[in-house]
């Protein structure tokens, strides 16, 4: 009876479901809860993690469930560690991607950003209060069809890095 109908209910929400922000609760999401989503979510298309102390759903194996979610459009991670093998495989595997948001991600290397020129769709990039340098905005001047680039609070980022990407990257609004 009602129970029934509870569970088919709960089941209908969970595979129609196309947004989450799990940030709020980061303690309890461990790859295993986000392979778990991965099953019951499959048309996610906008995703928010974030990190609470030393609490990180992104590790590597968090990282390779991620890449399975191929519909995401709109990623962000509020202080996380992304690796560039991390970007790497998501650039890979994240083809319709069309919003990054990297805000807080201060273990963020410049390195890891060599591989945001893959991803075919990215429109958007923010990098609020990163550790980026005007390496960095080296790697990020090969984005093709960036719009939009929020480097807000981005301290080690320098003149001659800003007018690089905006040399490279006409189409910036």
């Amino acid at each position: 009876g009602r129970e029934a109908c509870q569970g088919e209910f709960n089941e209908l929400y969970w595979a129609s479901c196309t947004s989450l922000n799990l940030i709020p609760f980061t303690k309890r999401i461990t790859p295993k809860v986000l392979s778990q989503l991965f099953q019951r979510c499959p048309r996610i298309f906008k995703l928010s993690l974030g990190r609470v102390g030393d609490i990180s759903p992104i590790t590597p194996e968090g990282v390779q469930i991620l890449a399975q979610f191929t519909e995401l459009r709109n990623l962000t991670f509020i202080a996380c560690h992304l690796s560039e093998e991390s970007t790497r495989l998501l650039a890979k595997e994240l083809t319709k991607l069309q919003f990054l948001n990297l805000t807080w991600c201060t273990a963020l290397q410049d390195a890891a950003l060599i591989p945001l020129a893959s991803f075919p769709s990215l429109k958007q990039l923010s990098f609020q209060e990163s550790k980026i340098t005007d390496l960095g905005m080296e790697y990020i001047s090969h984005c093709p069809h960036l719009l939009s680039l929020n480097l807000s609070f981005c301290d080690l980022i320098s003149d001659a890095g800003i007018a690089h990407v905006c040399t490279r990257l006409v189409s910036l609004q």
